[in-house]
């Protein structure tokens, strides 16, 4: 994002702010996925350098506002450094690879070590990975990626496409679900 950030208007009545984190290797997609989301618009990013930050306003399945911030972490070996000071208050994690890119699916081991680290097992934190680029030359399958998600004890797997703007908004919305309890949807 380098620099850039992308809101909604805010509305001042929501409920509560949810700090949200979307990483993973350098290159995957993280932040034409956020700008696809925020905004609606996609175009061609250049890698992040250090952290971008965007935020929606967005209504629960039972009508209360919230606002995500959404934290875009640059996935260059140097920048993770970041992410265990920036993980704090963070209520969910989207954990990005490119499904035309083996190389970046490879690596989600240390991407999920990297996000659960410093936390205590009480402190669960939902992540969902998401496989981006599906409208590409498909060198992932989904049944890999699925079978991953289980064996690290990932929430959900998503195919997305920003470019193709397929499921942009799936992956944010059931991260939703899972961080604001049923009871305080309705």
């Amino acid at each position: 994002m380098q620099g850039k950030s992308w809101s909604t208007p805010i509305d001042t009545r929501f409920i509560e702010v949810i700090k949200i984190m979307v990483i993973g290797e350098g290159g995957v997609g993280k932040t034409t996925l956020i700008r696809r989301f925020v905004t609606g618009e996609y175009s061609d990013q250049s890698m992040t350098i250090g952290l971008g930050f965007a935020s929606k306003t967005m209504r629960t399945d039972g009508g209360k506002t919230v606002k995500l911030q959404i934290w875009d972490v640059g996935g260059q070996p140097r920048f993770r450094l970041f992410i265990p000071s920036s993980k704090g208050g963070a209520r969910g994690i989207l954990l990005l690879f490119d499904l035309s890119r083996p190389s970046t699916f490879v690596r989600l081991d240390d991407w999920v070590r990297l996000a659960r680290s410093g936390l205590p097992p009480e402190k669960r934190v939902p992540i969902i990975l998401v496989g981006a680029k599906c409208d590409l030359a498909r060198h992932v399958l989904a049944v890999e990626a699925r079978r991953f998600a289980s064996r690290m004890n990932l929430d959900d797997y998503i195919e997305t496409s920003s470019k193709a703007n397929i499921k942009v908004e799936e992956p944010f919305g059931k991260l939703l679900r899972m961080i604001v309890p049923a009871s305080t949807r309705t």
